[in-house]
C-alpha cells in the first residue's frame, strides 16, 4: 500500500476523536461558564467589568487553544474551519442555556457582540446565525470533498489515458 494511503487512513482515523474531544471541551467550558453565571453569582459574586473581561478573554483563549491543537492532532483543515466557525459564531451558547440552563432567555443576548454590532439580539437570531452558519460550512466542506475527487478522477483519467496511449505505442513497436 503506498504511503500517501495509510496517512490518509491515518489521518482519517483521528478525526472522530478530534470531533469527540471538541465535544467534551464544549460541555467543559460550557459547564465552567455556568458555574460562574449562575452558581458563582448566588454565592454573592458581583459582576465586574475588569475580572469579566479577563474572563471572557481566557475562555475565548481556551477555545482557539483547543481549536489549534485539534488542528495540529488531525491536520484538517476542514474540522479546523468547522470549529471555528462554532466558536466565532457563539454557537455554545446555545449548548449553555439548553443544556446546562435549561431553558433560552427571553430578553435580549446584550453580552453578545451581535448586539453591540446590530442593537438586538436574542434566541431567534442567534439559532438562525448558528444553524445557517454551521450548515453552510457543512455544505462547502461537502462541495470541497466532491470537488477534490472529481479532481482526483480526472487526473487518475489522464493518467490512465496516458499509460494506455504509451502502452499501444509501446506494443505497435514491439510488433
Amino acid at each position: 500500500m503506498p504511503y500517501w494511503c495509510v496517512k490518509a487512513l491515518f489521518l482519517f482515523s483521528r478525526t472522530p476523536v478530534a470531533i469527540g474531544i471538541f465535544c467534551l471541551a464544549v460541555l467543559s467550558l460550557t459547564r465552567l461558564d455556568f458555574l460562574v453565571n449562575n452558581i458563582l453569582y448566588r454565592f454573592g459574586l458581583t459582576f465586574s467589568g475588569a475580572w469579566h473581561q479577563e474572563y471572557s478573554i481566557l475562555y475565548f483563549l481556551a477555545y482557539q487553544l483547543l481549536i489549534f491543537t485539534r488542528l495540529a492532532y488531525t491536520r484538517n483543515l476542514k474540522l479546523f474551519m468547522l470549529f471555528q466557525v462554532f466558536v466565532l459564531t457563539s454557537t455554545q451558547d446555545l449548548v449553555y442555556f439548553g443544556l446546562w440552563q435549561g431553558s433560552f432567555p427571553a430578553h435580549e443576548w446584550v453580552w453578545t457582540a451581535e448586539y453591540k454590532l446590530f442593537g438586538f439580539w436574542n434566541t431567534a437570531s442567534q439559532l438562525l446565525l448558528s444553524l445557517c452558519s454551521v450548515s453552510s460550512i457543512l455544505i462547502l466542506l461537502r462541495f470541497a470533498r466532491v470537488s477534490v475527487r472529481m479532481r482526483a478522477l480526472s487526473i487518475a483519467c489522464f493518467f490512465s489515458s496516458k499509460n494506455a496511449k504509451t502502452l499501444q505505442k509501446s506494443l505497435r513497436r514491439s510488433e
